[in-house]
């Protein structure tokens, strides 16, 4: 069994509020998003490497964003900590399933990861034709075709991306 089979119902029940439950309204007709309240936005990290540039500045500054970071390993214990951010899911050991499911969801994709590129995936999100944010320490897109920030200044990737984010809404 894998770490990450009943994430989603652990999630939901994470989720629920205890007056639902204690109270014994009836829970089952509304939608698992009523109940737990879906993220807007979906990104994600391909990682073989615990370092993430400005990874918890990121988390802090974009709630509205879900993280999911994917390793081909475990995870250190200092990134385990960062699951203390709401909008973070780890996938040790992931599987091609977890892959394309994360891909399919994914509004954009971050290259903040220290080593090397992992799965092909900036060619694979380039596909797929969505934008790449990165830092100049991190890029791993020989095309130049992301947008690369200063490591210094993860203010102005934000800022980038809450453009991206508003015109995001007004397409779809």
């Amino acid at each position: 069994m894998t770490l990450t089979r009943f994430r989603k119902l652990w999630w939901f029940y994470y989720g629920l509020n205890w007056n639902d439950v204690l109270l014994s309204s009836d829970i089952t007709k509304r939608s698992f998003n009523e109940l737990v309240g879906a993220p807007l936005y979906h990104t994600c990290i391909f990682t073989n490497s615990a370092f993430m540039e400005s990874l918890d500045y990121l988390l802090s500054e974009l709630p509205e964003v879900h993280f999911t970071v994917l390793a081909h390993t475990n995870f250190a214990p200092f990134v385990v900590d960062f699951q203390s951010h709401l909008n973070l899911s780890l996938f040790p050991n992931f599987n091609p399933f977890n892959m394309k499911e994360t891909l399919d969801k994914m509004d954009f994709y971050l290259d903040i990861n220290h080593g090397g590129e992992i799965a092909n995936i900036i060619e694979e999100v380039q596909k797929r034709d969505k934008p790449i944010f990165g830092f100049d320490n991190t890029s791993h897109d020989s095309k130049g075709r992301s947008q690369i920030f200063s490591s210094t200044e993860p203010e102005k990737m934000v800022a980038a991306i809450r453009t991206f984010l508003g015109e995001e809404v007004h397409e779809k």
